[in-house]
């Protein structure tokens, strides 16, 4: 699945938005919803096996897609969760 996201800004993780200025009085902590996209490669000795990726913490409503496929929706503030993968992958892993 091709998408488009030459336009995103890059990000560290632990990541925070940022606070615009006109929206930074008011008790504001965060700006609405936020994408993050991570690429990476699944070895190909990996096939057959449960795969399962781990967050350490999300805060709110998170949904993690896989290409392009629902994974998992998680609600909570700053908690761990996983999301297990195996039948979502393209190619060497699947």
């Amino acid at each position: 699945m091709e998408f488009d996201d030459s336009s995103w800004e890059l990000a560290n993780l632990p990541h925070g938005l940022e606070i615009e200025k006109e929206n930074a009085s008011g008790m504001r902590i965060c700006q609405g919803p936020a994408w993050y996209r991570k690429s990476f490669k699944v070895p190909g000795n990996a096939a057959g096996q449960k795969l399962v990726i781990y967050f350490e913490a999300v805060l709110g409503k998170s949904v993690v897609w896989v290409n392009g496929k629902k994974a998992i929706e998680h609600l909570g503030g700053y908690l761990p969760f996983a999301a297990e993968i195996s039948g979502l992958l393209n190619g060497a892993g699947k």
